[in-house]
């Protein structure tokens, strides 16, 4: 994965007080930070841009985090792309759906455990 001198990172967040949250503790980190509120807005981005990260919602309305995943990972312009599931979903970790997604957060996240994560798969992706 090759990164600009500051990655960029999708949030896809449906609360608007967590995607507020969670952009403003990335933006302090040193990342540039795009949002998105729906499954709908966040395709819309992807079909257009191309983060090195999202941060991705479950239960997004629209397309579902399911369906974001699966575009992810079926497109090879986007097969570079990290993602990080964030939900409430206690089940997620053995959704068979969410198989290839190593970082799944379970809600509520730490700012502190969502900068470190993000900061950690950065820092793999360099090395």
């Amino acid at each position: 994965m090759a990164f600009t001198s500051q990655p960029s990172i999708l949030i896809a967040e449906d609360n608007s007080s967590l995607r507020y949250l969670f952009a403003r503790v990335l933006m302090r980190a040193g990342f540039k930070v795009e949002t998105t509120d729906s499954g709908d807005t966040a395709f819309g981005f992807l079909q257009h841009n191309l983060p090195d990260l999202i941060v991705l919602d479950l239960g997004l309305p629209g397309r579902s985090g399911v369906e974001i995943v699966n575009y992810l990972q079926a497109s090879p312009i986007h097969i570079a792309t990290q993602i990080v599931v964030v939900t409430g979903n206690v089940q997620a970790h053995s959704m068979p759906e969410l198989a290839r997604v190593e970082y799944v957060l379970l809600k509520p996240v730490s700012t502190r455990e969502l900068v470190s994560t993000v900061t950690n798969i950065f820092d793999r992706c360099v090395q």
